[in-house]
């Protein structure tokens, strides 16, 4: 493992509605993940209105907890408008960063809106170092592993991102998915519910005809749980430690990050893991396994109960034989669980924004700048115009306009009760821009220094590329004695490549080196010793041309100057 050295660890907690969010909170997290009503990629999650957000933040805030938005979908071309509006408001909020999806968004970020910290999120499917590193292109400050990795493989990307200054993002808790997140197509091949836009039907907890050895729910994998593995993710120096759970009840989300703020917290002081997870069975489970990360993938992952198993658990654990007994340990539990939630209540019925009223004070006097004061219980601010106020040729200063533009400065924690006008001269004269540049100087020291972004009206169009070529067949074959049907002929022949590149690399080379005009078409997921061995073949064979869904296979094309398309599955 990479080091010994005590290392802090975020807690990152989901928040599906309002009532989670605050339960995370008053749990102890110290980040949290939420949706507004679209554009995330949990549209089944309640999720927070715009307004409501803002109140939030403020509430998180005053507990030091960070807030993260989710963005996490990918972005149709008919959307920006609307995206854009979005950005627009959320760039000038105190919101700590937005978890991102769609590359086209993290280009958009990273020119237009560079006050935002940009995380990539899960469905990105980062898996390998040239992803991290495309990544780190894009200006994303965080990345969200792929929850299929190997502790060793985890250990190699952290160090990778590290060396970059980018924070790495693993998964310990809450559900496991069948495939490969940002990659998964079963929903909506089967139901027309696309994961990647936030509508995944989740097809893989469905019963389906019974198997041969008796599964109904062939699918349906365990619940991930790092919670006995904390101590091999402290040494590899991981930096957030977030668990799965938007759709799940705010007392589920209350008693998982209580269990591992206990738990990051013992570790901390004693450098000694707690082994009871009588908590974490209490709540909604699917039961527990740490077989991706221990890379112990079997029968063992799966479950054939896609519903709550805490009930089945605790019962196994009595080694109930009877109705009678069975029925007695649901009741206790369901007699706990509406203890988490009594308690959860009180405790998050204290939480609200501490609001500040504020006083506005405008001063306009001839041949003197204007004057905007702001009074409050903790605030105490005056800014003043750069120009001295004329006379008016015709329309003077409007109180109303003055009145209009300023509120836009007040928030849930700020709210204005009352502007006054002393000594003002209404027909007197301030070029608009200046006004505009008050209020944004206002809203910088009122939000803590945090400067006031531009609107962005429209992103500029890409040029439309010119076809130079004539259109050709392509054709995709995956087995080599396929060659002999095609070549030689006028199509292009692309060769799908095995995931397996690693032992498979002399004769891929052999390959390629005797049909110099054969293609590679790399697969979309390559981990360690097979990204590295589809580096090498790249650097080795004379491809003029490849195709590939990996970000990190492109990202290494791109260094070695060679042509590359995107893949389309």
């Amino acid at each position: 493992m990479a080091t010994d050295t005590p290392h802090t660890f975020e807690l990152l907690a989901p928040g599906g509605d309002i009532d989670s969010i605050k339960a995370a909170i008053v749990a102890g997290a110290d980040a949290i993940y939420c949706g507004l009503d679209n554009f995330n990629a949990r549209n089944r999650a309640a999720n927070i209105s715009f307004d409501l957000l803002e109140e939030l933040l403020v509430i998180a805030h005053a507990h030091q907890c960070k807030l993260f938005l989710t963005l996490n979908i990918v972005i149709l071309e008919k959307e920006m408008p609307a995206l854009l509006r979005l950005l627009n408001r959320l760039a000038n909020t105190t919101i700590d960063g937005v978890i991102v999806q769609d590359l086209g968004l993290f280009d958009i970020l990273a020119k237009h809106y560079p006050s935002l910290d940009v995380h990539a999120s899960t469905q990105v499917n980062t898996h390998n170092e040239g992803q991290i590193k495309f990544l780190h292109k894009l200006n994303a400050s965080r990345v969200n592993l792929s929850r299929e990795l190997e502790l060793t493989e985890i250990d190699h990307l952290t160090q990778i991102a590290h060396q970059h200054h980018m924070q790495i993002e693993v998964f310990v808790h809450g559900s496991y998915c069948i495939g490969f997140s940002g990659l998964c197509y079963f929903s909506s091949v089967k139901k027309g519910a696309s994961g990647n836009r936030g509508r995944c039907s989740q097809p893989c907890r469905d019963q389906y005809q019974t198997t041969r050895v008796g599964k109904q729910y062939p699918f349906n994998l365990k619940d991930n749980s790092a919670y006995h593995d904390f101590d091999a993710l402290a040494k590899i120096g991981v930096d957030s430690l977030k668990i799965e759970g938007r759709i799940k009840k705010s007392h589920y989300v209350y008693t998982t990050v209580d269990s591992w703020r206990k738990q990051i917290d013992t570790y901390q002081q004693t450098n000694t893991l707690l082994t009871d997870t009588t908590a974490l069975y209490t709540v909604y489970n699917r039961d527990f396994s740490n077989a991706f990360l221990r890379g112990t993938i079997g029968a063992d992952m799966f479950i054939d109960n896609p519903r709550d198993n805490s009930a089945d658990h605790f019962a196994a654990l009595a080694k109930a034989g009877d109705e009678a007994q069975i029925k007695a340990i649901k009741t206790r539990l369901y007699d706990t669980k509406t203890e988490i939630i009594e308690t959860l209540n009180q405790k998050i019925s204290q939480l609200g924004v501490n609001a500040n009223p504020i006083t506005i004070k405008v001063i306009a006097q001839v041949s003197q700048p204007l004057l905007i004061q702001i009074s409050g219980a903790d605030v105490d601010i005056s800014v003043s115009s750069r120009s001295e106020l004329k006379r008016a040729d015709k329309h003077g200063l409007s109180q109303q306009e003055i009145s209009q533009r300023l509120n836009t400065i007040a928030d849930h924690q700020y709210p204005i009760a009352e502007t006054c006008f002393q000594d003002f001269d209404p027909q007197l004269f301030l070029p608009f821009k200046e006004l505009i540049a008050l209020r944004d100087e206002l809203a910088f020291l009122l939000r803590g220094a945090k400067p006031h972004m531009p609107a962005v009206d429209k992103i500029p169009l890409l040029e439309r590329a010119q076809q130079t070529q004539a259109p050709r067949l392509s054709v995709l074959i995956n087995d080599e004695r396929d060659i002999g049907l095609y070549m030689p002929s006028d199509a292009e022949l692309f060769y799908q490549l095995p995931e397996s590149i690693a032992h498979n690399f002399d004769k891929l080379v052999a390959l390629f080196n005797q049909h110099t005009a054969l293609l590679p078409w790399f697969p979309a997921v390559l981990i360690g010793d097979n990204y590295q061995a589809a580096v090498e073949l790249l650097k080795t064979i004379s491809a003029r041309l490849l195709v590939t869904n990996n970000s990190g296979v492109g990202f290494a094309a791109a260094q070695l100057g060679l042509q590359c398309s995107q893949a389309h599955y």
